[in-house]
């Protein structure tokens, strides 16, 4: 067991971080159960993030003060208290054709949470992910969350489950230098067989849960409305 970040542990201002083709599994921390990374650049691709866990956040990456790309990157069955997947803090992150999946936590976000932060989802599916709170997939505070299929059934947030609100997704503020905290662009939101529950969306700022989402889902929201 580690404090921070079990396998890889990175807080030097500046580090260029960069691995492929990698396995992590098993690691067990207080945050970043897999990975805890601060202040750096980082390019995960081709890897695979299975059965790691955090007592505090980010099962299995821990991303803080830093600008990350993570490519063909697998994340199932990790485990924490926040973010299963990936806590992301004041972080830019780009996730793209990945997956994350049965990912479970303890309070919020089940796959993802999301601080102060911009992450895009491009053709990746979050997908059988579980918050025992707010946010079965993702949970954000003061983010900007950017959903997009370049084709139809590439993007999807299906089948996630969160024991209060959000089922797919929970807001519970918003950073007006962003102007939005959810679009989405032709991305799936469940349907009669995969819906996420109890809700797909809920926005705290306005008290507004939104059930019904479907495929090839394109809308923007604020922090009270979805439009």
């Amino acid at each position: 067991d580690a404090d921070k970040g079990a396998a890889v542990r990175s807080e030097i201002s500046g580090m260029a971080i960069t691995l492929q083709d990698c396995v992590v599994s098993g690691n067990d921390a207080g945050e970043g159960g897999g990975f805890y990374l601060k202040n750096a650049t980082v390019d995960i691709r081709d890897c695979s993030f299975e059965g790691n866990q955090a007592s505090s956040s980010g099962g299995a990456i821990r991303l803080e003060a830093s600008e990350a790309t993570i490519d063909g990157v697998s994340f199932s069955g990790n485990l924490a208290a926040k973010g299963g997947a990936v806590y992301v803090k004041t972080s830019d992150l780009m996730v793209s054709d990945s997956d994350m999946e049965s990912n479970i936590v303890s309070d919020d976000g089940g796959a993802l949470f999301l601080e102060d932060s911009w992450v895009g989802l491009l053709d990746s599916v979050l997908i059988g992910n579980e918050a025992s709170d707010d946010g079965g997939a993702i949970y954000m505070d003061g983010a900007l969350l950017e959903c997009e299929a370049t084709t139809a059934g590439l993007a999807a947030l299906e089948g996630n489950l969160a024991g209060s609100l959000g089922g797919a997704v929970f807001v519970q503020g918003m950073d007006a230098s962003y102007g939005a905290t959810v679009i989405s662009t032709s991305c799936d939101w469940g349907s009669a067989t995969d819906d996420n529950g109890p809700d797909d969306l809920h926005l705290h700022g306005g008290g507004t849960s939104y059930i019904g989402f479907g495929a090839a889902e394109s809308l923007s929201c604020d922090d009270a409305s979805c439009w």
